[in-house]
């Protein structure tokens, strides 16, 4: 045999040997692609707040069927691993896998009086569930040192548990204000808890008592936990975006990172310009989403601007001064515009919110008297100012009725801003007392109207000024909801000019449902009026 041929055919057989047994063996089976299940919706329990543990068992866990912004769902049934989860368009992330069930997070801004609908869907269906969230109102009852809670209720008129309205309480030793988490399923309430006297010599320590509470507890909230901070002065204001929380004193402010929102911490800390010696900061505001801050400085009526991009190092950029020729306190107040993140606007006018016992020689000065020809003029307005080059610049202003005395503004969805205060036609400034003295002479000029408390509403495009609200009382702190409208702490008054005459009621006011007397007031709280207390909504 030719050599070469022998070379050529060797592999071929060697190929023909290794094929030939397979010819005569079963085709090997390709397994099909797992194809993707429908989605289903079997039932989704309200669990709380916190996830629980890896080992926890579904079962456990409590639930009262009531559905609240930033509180855990466990969505039961067959939900394919490809499966998106929505809540009215929006993606919520797949949290945790306990058993069966898939756990999501409520988003924070969800609507009071609307259904919501949950979604599972693929590309082999889509499965639904409605639903209604629950809402709490927050009030802070200075004097009777606790927390007011009130529920909305979807089915209730005007929104409001009638049930819940006077009886869901937690106390706070001296509570003066509450911030909502960033996931709206805690609440940040602060009181004063002590104060002396700074070790420098300098001024008083504040010890304020930061409490957390459970917004999502079955029943009604719950107290987690309490965290100690310190300010150098008397805390003013508190303010948050995001995961950053500005905590205002009169003359300092500290700044917190509430990123792990059970364990919100101080990560610095700011005295405030004290040129003059006499300063009172009131209040603050965030701006260019967290970038920057406005703060209000009453007694000289001053705005002061604070880079605070980087919050472990807030610095002034800025300060303006308003009403230079003003020798009383003119700026009450600051709020955002509602149509432009580089405005705000500065309520002014005679100036309430920082009467001491000198109320009567102040008002004696803005409003003259029988032997004074000159008294000092008041701007009942708000001035629109806007953020140039890191600098604060002035715009338009908004007059307000003549002798309104203004107390706050909150910015409306619907490009308003709404304005509480008081008609200070009705008062004698000129004879101001501090007891109930005041309360029968000012309910004498009170009988036969209801327009000492006001809600004035403030169209931003036309400059135009409307009555929202009236009534036989002190409107003070108040919020927005686009469901229930304002909503506003008040002190509310009745009775009538003889014995035992007025008689002083404080509680909440919530526009679509009216106002709500919940426990008796003393007629000394009402002026000075700070201690009407603060309202927040979940």
């Amino acid at each position: 045999m030719d050599v070469d041929f022998k070379h050529r055919i060797a592999p071929l057989l060697a190929l023909a040997l290794i094929l030939l047994p397979g010819c005569n063996s079963t085709p090997r089976q390709v397994k099909p692609a797992v194809q993707s299940q429908q989605p289903q919706i079997v039932r989704v329990r309200d669990i709380g707040s916190q996830l629980p543990t890896a080992t926890a068992k579904l079962s456990k866990l409590t639930s009262d069927g009531l559905i609240y912004p930033g509180e855990l769902l466990a969505i039961e049934g067959n939900i394919p691993a490809d499966a998106q989860i929505q809540i009215d368009g929006q993606v919520m992330p797949k949290l945790q896998q306990l058993g069966k069930a898939v756990l999501i997070r409520v988003p924070a801004e969800l609507a009071a009086g609307q259904a919501h609908r949950l979604s599972v869907s693929n590309a082999q269906g889509v499965a639904q569930w409605e639903f209604f969230s629950r809402h709490y109102i927050i009030a802070t009852d200075t004097d009777a040192n606790r927390l007011q809670f009130m529920r909305t209720d979807p089915k209730a008129k005007g929104l409001i548990e009638m049930d819940s309205a006077y009886d869901m309480t937690l106390e706070l030793k001296r509570a003066m204000f509450t911030q909502i988490s960033p996931s709206h399923a805690y609440l940040y309430a602060f009181g004063i808890d002590g104060r002396e006297r700074a070790a420098n010599d300098t001024g008083k320590q504040y010890h304020v008592l930061l409490q957390i509470i459970d917004l999502t507890a079955p029943g009604q909230p719950a107290l987690l936990k309490e965290i100690p901070l310190e300010l150098q002065s008397q805390p003013t204001a508190v303010a948050r975006n995001g995961q950053q929380m500005i905590l205002l004193g009169a003359k300092d402010l500290a700044i917190l990172d509430v990123s792990d929102e059970l364990a919100p911490k101080v990560i610095s800390r700011m005295s405030l310009p004290g040129d003059r010696g006499n300063e009172m900061y009131l209040d603050v505001l965030f701006l260019q989403d967290g970038r920057r801050a406005a703060v209000l400085e009453a007694i000289n009526n001053q705005v002061l601007l604070l880079d605070t991009e980087n919050p472990q190092q807030p610095r002034e950029l800025s300060r303006l001064q308003l009403f230079k020729d003003a020798t009383v306190p003119l700026l009450v107040d600051l709020e955002r515009d509602p149509r432009d993140p580089n405005r705000f606007w500065a309520l002014a006018g005679a100036n309430l919110r920082v009467v001491s016992t000198k109320a009567k020689d102040l008002y004696h000065n803005l409003f003259g008297d029988d032997d004074t020809t000159a008294s000092e003029a008041i701007p009942e307005m708000l001035q629109l100012l806007s953020i140039n080059n890191d600098r604060l610049e002035p715009g338009q202003s908004i007059t307000l009725p003549d002798n309104f005395v203004p107390f706050y503004a909150a910015a409306g969805e619907d490009n308003r801003l709404y304005v509480s205060g008081i008609n200070g036609e009705l008062l004698d400034f000129h004879d101001l007392s501090l007891d109930s003295t005041l309360i029968k002479q000012l309910f004498g000029g009170l009988l036969g109207t209801v327009q000492f408390g006001r809600i004035l509403a403030v169209d931003t495009k036309t400059s135009q000024v409307s009555n929202h609200a009236k009534g036989l009382g002190l409107y003070y702190h108040l919020t927005y909801n686009d469901d229930l409208g304002p909503v506003f702490a008040l002190y509310k008054l009745s009775g009538k000019i003889f014995a035992p005459f007025v008689k002083v009621k404080w509680g909440v006011g919530v526009n679509s449902r009216g106002t709500f007397a919940i426990r008796e007031g003393s007629a000394t709280s009402i002026f000075p009026p700070y201690s009407v207390g603060h309202v927040s909504i979940q």
